[in-house]
């Protein structure tokens, strides 16, 4: 009888729980070479098939003590307890079995078979939240393990009360924990547990948010893995701790927004658990939920979606509770994303109870943030005030979440309490500088200069907010412009390359068109400190005995106002320079996306930026895309018509595009003739001409793609 034909029988019985006797009749008891391949099954999946696995579980126990085999009887008996664990979370039965198993292991004299027990005892007690009771367990075994000469289980106990210390918070002993295991499974080439120490580290790192420093770690683990002996590559544990490294190499750069190779690693991740059979479908669904969080950053919420919902399915299948949980939180998210609030707050309010029963508080810290979001942008001010407490509440001092006091700093904004706002704002500015965010920085310093503005505050300190916003959206659009030449450098897909263009092209009009609102304010506050000084100078002619120290206050305020317009010049030029950038799409082609109202200045910024880029790359083709242009013109029509003449007295094409219905319209009404120019309606289409001028043909080459997808 062979192994699927047993487990066929146990399924019989789970269906039909009347023919059991007949079934167990025939197939019992199992043979000893059959016993270990079973184990073998029943241990790769506990989490699957629980009916089933329970009815071969209790075959197992029986036709070991009938064959009088306690070895394989207490391995039995522990995969009996681990199983109650898992689906029997609210009985001891757990417990029960587990500690009959120990004694019935120190009576036969098993030591290894005890050292399993203590460690099964443990992680329940762990996964139960009861850490008191895990801590004496692993102490029991650990001095067992440390008394024989048994490296392999000595070094599970030294990892597990690294485990132990990170659920309890404390990451200095976690790490001291799990050094010691790097360096004794170092010594002792325990190849797969120094790789487990290593990872582990690894994601205390990406906790406290120094994710250079876990991305280091993960890259060292795939070296590491790569290089061991052949052997080792032969074991089902190699594919499956290089999987990990790949899947939390991903995250870790991801973090750090290079998302072009935080796909690229998930691909090496499913690439190495390709063929791997049904022990491969935990991994590809944290693959996939990974692409998810990838392409949610990205903004492409409909594939973010996708990947979500079918991590979710794959986790049911597999009984894979605590993801399953996660992608459903995932999906709020992503409603969340694109305004559908009420969607997102009642999937929120389904799962968060949930997802507090699994014990990762970064990710129940991140939706109590989002439900505080929602709660605010539906108007529940005391609500979201509740939720972000909560989220500070579960983050304690092992998750940062700068995002929790931005969110209160809102609250206590729509609620008035201006010093408490930006009391907790500055705390989030903290947060976000000793971890390089740029983007949460650059928010809470628009957020500060405009509630410090509101209490009448002092305007050198409001212009400094605005000031630091603009110098750090410079910065990211430096960072985006690098990351866009990289992609230009390593991506050959046309239509990849173009995603991740619209996707920094929106990120940087979300900036500049923060920072255009900002600007308003800061005029304002010019306009009240200017109001302030002419206030001063009519005390002064009121007042003759203190002419001379009136005087010297007027001195300095006009210096502190010359110095102010100074500032909003310099912001002015840094918002001109951001707002006119040429982005080389392909080679020879440029682009220029629009933002905001093109006056004269701007028109002639524009100009010079495209004609110096044309002469300087060598450029054919160049595509202004005035998408972002809300008012088109008589004059700014003249404006364009001047620069695409300019264009081609350099020998070089020009294609407008973005033109949207309503601007068509205006531009026939006011008799604009733009026949003798290039136009498109979005960039895609403009790229695609560009292109077909120096023989690339977009749409032949799909087709052609089709079509021999559509053969084979």
């Amino acid at each position: 009888m062979t192994l699927d034909d047993i487990k066929k029988a146990a399924q019989v019985v789970v269906e039909d729980s009347d023919q059991r006797e007949s079934v167990e009749a025939s197939i019992l008891p199992i043979a000893t070479d059959q016993l270990d391949e079973l184990y073998k099954y029943i241990n790769s999946g506990i989490r699957r098939e629980p009916k089933c696995r329970k009815i071969l579980i209790e075959w197992g126990i029986r036709s070991a003590q009938e064959q009088d085999d306690t070895t394989q009887q207490l391995k039995f008996i522990r995969l009996a307890g681990i199983w109650s664990g898992e689906h029997e979370p609210k009985s001891d039965q757990a417990f029960t079995l587990l500690e009959e198993g120990l004694g019935l292991a120190e009576k036969y004299g098993d030591t290894v078979a005890m050292l399993d027990f203590y460690l099964a005892l443990a992680q329940i007690s762990y996964d139960r939240y009861k850490f008191d009771q895990a801590e004496q367990w692993l102490k029991a075994g650990y001095s067992i393990a440390k008394d024989g000469e048994f490296p392999k289980k000595e070094v599970q106990f030294i990892h597990k009360f690294g485990n132990l210390y990170r659920a309890l918070k404390d990451n200095n002993q976690a790490m001291d924990w799990y050094n010691a295991a790097e360096t004794f499974a170092l010594k002792n080439q325990l190849h797969m547990d120094y790789v487990n120490a290593l990872v582990a580290k690894g994601h205390i790192y990406s906790h406290l948010g120094q994710h250079d420093s876990s991305e280091e770690l993960f890259r060292k683990v795939v070296a590491y893995l790569k290089d061991v002996p052949e052997a080792v590559k032969e074991t089902p544990e190699w594919w499956k701790a290089l999987a990990n490294a790949y899947y939390s190499l991903s995250s870790a750069v991801h973090s750090q927004e290079k998302y072009h190779e935080a796909l690229l690693m998930l691909r090496n991740a499913e690439e190495t658990i390709k063929g791997r059979g049904d022990e491969a479908r935990r991994y590809k669904a944290l693959i996939t939920h990974m692409f998810s969080s990838v392409y949610s950053t990205l903004k492409n919420y409909d594939k973010a979606m996708y990947y979500d919902q079918r991590a979710y399915d794959l986790s049911m299948e597999i009984n894979f509770k605590e993801l399953a949980i996660v992608s459903q939180v995932r999906i709020a998210g992503h409603h969340y994303n694109q305004k559908r609030y009420d969607e997102a707050k009642k999937l929120l309010l389904q799962y968060l109870p949930e997802l507090e029963k699994i014990h990762q508080p970064h990710i129940l810290v991140e939706n109590w943030n989002m439900l505080g979001n929602i709660e605010l942008e539906l108007g529940n001010v005391e609500h979201a005030e509740k939720c972000f407490r909560k989220a500070l509440d579960f983050a304690g001092e092992i998750v940062a979440t700068p995002s929790a006091y931005v969110g209160l700093g809102k609250v206590y904004h729509k609620q008035k309490k201006y010093q408490r706002a930006v009391t907790e704002l500055k705390r989030a500015l903290d947060l976000y500088q000793e971890r390089d965010h740029w983007g949460g920085a650059i928010e809470v310093h628009h957020l500060l200069g405009t509630i410090i503005d509101e209490m009448d505050g002092d305007y050198e300190e409001i212009l400094y907010h605005f000031d630091a916003a603009a110098q750090l959206m410079k910065k990211l659009w430096n960072k985006y412009a690098e990351e866009l030449e990289q992609i230009d450098l390593t991506i050959e897909d046309t239509d990849q390359r173009n995603e991740y263009y619209r996707y920094f092209t929106q990120r940087y009009q979300e900036l500049s068109t923060e920072n255009l609102e900002q600007m308003e304010r800061v005029m304002k506050t010019l306009h009240r400190a200017q109001g302030i000084i002419e206030k001063s100078q009519k005390e002064l002619q009121a007042g003759q005995a203190e002419l001379e120290e009136a005087r010297r206050k007027v001195e300095q305020q006009q210096q502190e106002l010359t110095a102010a317009r100074k500032r909003q010049m310099e912001q002015q030029e840094i918002i001109m320079e951001l707002s006119t950038p040429v982005i080389q799409l392909y080679e020879g082609i440029l682009t220029v996306p629009v933002i905001g109202t093109v006056d004269s200045r701007r028109a002639d910024q524009l100009m010079e930026n495209i004609l110096n880029a044309i002469t300087q790359l060598e450029a054919h083709t160049a595509i202004i895309d005035i998408t972002g242009v809300p008012i088109v013109d008589t004059e700014v029509a003249n404006h364009l018509t001047k620069t695409v003449q300019a264009t081609r007295l350099l020998g070089a094409d020009c294609i407008l595009v973005g033109i949207s219905p309503q601007i068509a319209q205006t531009l026939v009404h006011i008799g604009v003739d733009l026949q003798h120019i290039t136009t498109r309606s979005n960039l895609q289409a403009g790229l695609e001409v560009a292109l077909k001028k120096i023989g690339i043909d977009l749409k032949q080459k799909r087709k052609s793609q089709s079509t021999g997808n559509t053969k084979s």
